[in-house]
């Protein structure tokens, strides 16, 4: 049964500038939030990816979500400052703190996966446990330093690039976030179809004069994605010791045969028997697209924390 939601706008200062998005909670149950839950999205998403998940979550869920920065309607970081791995757990942390959260579920997916995880292995007493989507990988990136150079390159020229974004109407809005999210080996898999791209649209776009234009900052296009492979991935998701739901869609993006994930996931769960991994048919944004297929396990593995843990109450 799908509870009612009424999401409420949100804005954190955390001193330099200002992160907005979300929260809701769902039901009544006494007005007092029963689970607690975090959420960070995925590379140019925004804080909308997890709307289609929330009427089918336990009542008594609280859910926060805010567009990381340079994404949504966040700030952008001024000039001279760049987008990273830590940069984004640094300040979700200062968002965490102003909020005044002490513990709670994080729900994560893709480059939010990322900075999950890292949250998680720096602040393990914050997170109670993790829900990720299609986030796990571990092959060595060809190339280290080539791979990194090219990022750092490619930001500096974004941010010395004064022409203005693209201008377009919004049925080309819609093509150009579903064709730039498309995946697998011959880039033909929709990870984002016309309904999910239509979710992402209002926080992804800004009106301008003769049509829309994105808002994202040009700077955050870097995936800094040599990070969550090789030794530092598995040394990385090591030090993680809470319980995880991880859903693997056959579609993943990540290029893992059946052995080499479960040998991954393994590692959670020599930790934590309650760990979980679900091989779920779709693509990326499953969780977005086929909210269904992934909402069961969730609800079922919700309520087994609901049974163990307290959350802290919130000063949202």
């Amino acid at each position: 049964m799908e509870s009612q939601v009424e999401w409420t706008e949100l804005n954190v200062d955390i001193g330099w500038g200002v992160l907005r998005g979300k929260k809701c909670f769902t039901g009544s149950d006494g007005n007092r939030p029963l689970l607690q839950i975090f959420g960070i999205h995925g590379w140019m998403d925004n804080a909308n990816t997890y709307d289609r998940l929330v009427p089918g979550l336990p009542s008594g869920t609280e859910l926060c979500v805010l567009d990381l920065p340079g994404h949504g309607y966040s700030d952008h970081l001024p000039n001279g400052a760049y987008y990273s791995a830590l940069t984004y757990v640094i300040n979700v942390k200062a968002a965490v703190t102003k909020l005044g959260w002490k513990s709670f579920i994080l729900i994560i997916h893709s480059l939010g996966g990322l900075i999950g995880y890292f949250y998680t292995a720096l602040f393990p007493k914050e997170v109670s446990a993790i829900i990720c989507f299609d986030s796990l990988t571990f092959k060595p990136a060809p190339g280290f330093f080539s791979v990194l150079r090219s990022e750092v390159n490619n930001t500096l020229k974004c941010e010395k690039d004064t022409d203005s974004h693209p201008i377009f109407s919004e049925e080309e809005a819609i093509k150009r976030i579903i064709r730039s999210r498309m995946g697998g080996p011959n880039n033909d898999i929709v990870n984002v179809d016309e309904d999910a791209a239509r979710v992402l649209l209002t926080r992804l776009v800004k009106p301008v004069s003769g049509g829309l234009t994105w808002r994202h900052d040009r700077k955050a296009v870097a995936r800094f994605k040599m990070f969550n492979q090789g030794s530092t991935w598995f040394y990385l998701i090591k030090q993680i010791k809470c319980p995880v739901l991880y859903f693997h869609p056959i579609d993943s993006i990540y290029d893992l045969t059946p052995s080499e994930r479960n040998g991954v996931f393994d590692i959670f769960k020599s930790e934590i028997e309650f760990s979980k991994c679900v091989v779920v048919e779709g693509a990326h944004h499953v969780h977005l697209t086929h909210p269904y297929r992934v909402l069961p396990d969730i609800t079922e593995f919700l309520l087994k924390l609901k049974e163990t843990t307290q959350p802290s109450q919130s000063k949202l």
